[in-house]
């Protein structure tokens, strides 16, 4: 299923590597705050976007399975 949803996107050089549902913004600021401290700064950036995905419905939380 198709929806918009509230993502944290993990770019490295440039390229989108990873990316993870987040119920909302603000728990997505909160992640990649504390993301951002974990790790160097120069060489990966996180990005909170709203975006539209295809679910995959697992128990009782939703992942992106497709950008």
């Amino acid at each position: 299923m198709i929806e918009t949803v509230t993502a944290l996107l993990l770019f490295l050089n440039g390229k989108m590597i990873e990316h993870v549902y987040k119920p909302d913004l603000s728990s997505c600021l909160k992640s990649k705050r504390i993301a951002s401290r974990e790790l160097n700064p120069e060489r990966v950036i996180f990005s909170c976007k709203i975006i539209k995905a295809k679910l995959n419905s697992m128990i009782k939380q939703n992942m992106v399975k497709e950008l």
